[in-house]
């Protein structure tokens, strides 16, 4: 952790002065910086790999378990919640279809009167203004 907040400032402060105050050597910041990737790193970038292939392939519709599905089909098997991850990291989001939408006025609007007091119920006698509630 120490030398990923080294590598991110690089830039901006010398590598000595931020591995003395953060405790570390000079040439472990070094070796971490030139080491390979873990196993574990490179399976992860084949994954996102895969997963990104697979969205694209069908054309932003699969979400995770589609994927999933469509990966272990193809002999890479993977779990859900993993292939859940790696979408939520790389901003991937599967689109959905058609919201719903209110269209204009329903048939049962035809037969209501006017609103004509616009709620305004002040009057100036009794029996003048006459409202009613339907719920």
């Amino acid at each position: 952790m120490k030398y990923a907040l080294i590598h991110e400032h690089l830039g901006q402060y010398s590598i000595s002065l931020m591995c003395h105050v953060l405790g570390v050597h000079r040439n472990g910041f070094a070796r971490w910086r030139d080491r390979d990737k873990s196993q574990m790193e490179r399976r992860k970038d084949e994954t996102i790999e895969r997963v990104k292939q697979t969205f694209e392939e069908f054309e932003a519709i699969y979400g995770a378990p589609r994927i999933t599905q469509e990966l272990s089909a193809l002999g890479y098997p993977c779990s859900l919640n993993y292939v859940a991850k790696i979408m939520q990291e790389q901003g991937i989001v599967a689109r959905n279809g058609k919201a719903f939408n209110y269209g204009g006025h329903a048939l049962t609007m035809h037969n209501v009167a006017e609103n004509l007091i616009w709620r305004d119920f002040s009057s100036d006698q009794p029996n003048q203004k006459w409202v009613s509630d339907i719920t």
